[in-house]
């Protein structure tokens, strides 16, 4: 599977020897539950396999030729996600936000690397950050409003992402999507160091 675009590095001004999620990806300690799994490797899978579809192939060349390719891919990858949350909560399933922003970080590398296979100029880490920023952002205000993510879980996140410089960066390019998280008072970080809903993953 395609790494993250986190874990392909800082941008050359801000070298650092391991990128991470905004929030932190659930160490081993706290790894999920073989179901957890089950369902975040059927995430993940039905995901890969939804890019590569012929019937993503517009898409992807609708990327290649965009004049802002890295709102194009922030796009894609939350097409895809939201198709995927609908499918399981069809079957009734339901996947940890945390979860889902991890498999959403990979499905963005995957969609990064078949578009530049397609003939998309290589995008540079910047780039890659905006493009996750511009996701986490839509996604958060999305959430937000059907209910999915709570102010107390969104201070959380807020809070966990503080705690990074890539967190930071991700937070600065989100458009003020964690805003009400920041406001809240009393803010403190999840219990273990991990936010309990994360969006963003470890890799990109």
């Amino acid at each position: 599977m395609t790494n993250g675009l986190l874990e392909r590095g800082m941008p050359p001004e801000q070298p650092a020897p391991e990128m991470q999620a905004p929030v932190a990806e659930p160490t081993q300690d706290q790894a999920p539950d073989p179901k957890v799994q089950e369902h975040l490797d059927m995430f993940l899978a039905n995901g890969i396999n939804m890019i590569h579809d012929d019937k993503m192939d517009d898409t992807i060349k609708g990327i290649v030729d965009s004049e802002d390719p890295v709102t194009a891919i922030s796009n894609m990858t939350l097409m895809i996600v939201s198709r995927l949350e609908g499918d399981m909560e069809r079957r009734n399933i339901e996947l940890p936000l945390e979860y889902v922003g991890a498999a959403a970080d990979s499905l963005m590398g995957e969609i990064i690397q078949v578009a530049e296979m397609s003939g998309l100029e290589p995008l540079t880490d910047e780039e890659k950050y905006t493009a996750y920023s511009i996701a986490v952002s839509k996604y958060i205000d999305q959430a937000v409003k059907e209910g999915k993510i709570t102010t107390e879980q969104l201070q959380q996140m807020a809070e966990q992402a503080k705690q990074t410089p890539e967190g930071q960066k991700i937070m600065e390019g989100s458009e003020g999507a964690f805003d009400a998280g920041q406001a809240a008072p009393g803010a403190a970080p999840a219990p273990g160091g991990a936010a309990p809903v994360a969006l963003g993953p470890r890799g990109v």
